[in-house]
């Protein structure tokens, strides 16, 4: 059984007029629980067993977590990076120690806006550039 409870702050700065910083925090309660009872192994064949060592030192454990994360964004690109598991916390349910290691993201992206095509007097819209045997990769023009 999972549990999880979590909290998230957010907050905006503007650095100009159009781009702006967003950090984030977030903590998080978490409680799992281990029912040795219901475990089973499946064998080579397919059939399952029932779990034949089912002892567990401990059968829950009650962690907190934080994460933080910032974006720096305009109305045209975005850039950021989240940092999760900034709580060392043992999530094993044996005797081994087994943290969760630090987990860093890190994203972007960006708008790209395309403009008709003006050729001969005629507005024509550039398509992504489809490339098959025996054919132009630029023949795509509407």
């Amino acid at each position: 059984m999972t549990q999880n409870l979590g909290i998230v702050y957010a907050y905006e700065l503007a650095v100009t007029e159009d781009i702006f910083v967003r950090p984030g925090l977030q903590f998080q309660y978490a409680e799992r629980k281990i029912d040795p009872s219901r475990l089973s192994q499946v064998g080579p064949g397919g059939e399952t067993f029932p779990w034949i060592n089912a002892e567990f030192p401990i059968e829950q454990y009650k962690k907190l977590d934080a994460s933080a994360s910032a974006m720096v964004y305009s109305d045209f690109f975005w850039t950021g990076f989240t940092l999760d598991h900034l709580v060392k916390n043992d999530v094993g349910f044996t005797d081994i120690e087994s943290p969760l290691p630090l987990k860093t993201t890190v994203f972007g992206g960006g708008k790209w806006i395309y403009q008709p095509v003006v050729v001969f007097g005629m507005s024509k819209v550039l398509r992504w550039p489809s490339c098959t045997v025996g054919k132009c990769p630029f023949s795509s023009w509407i």
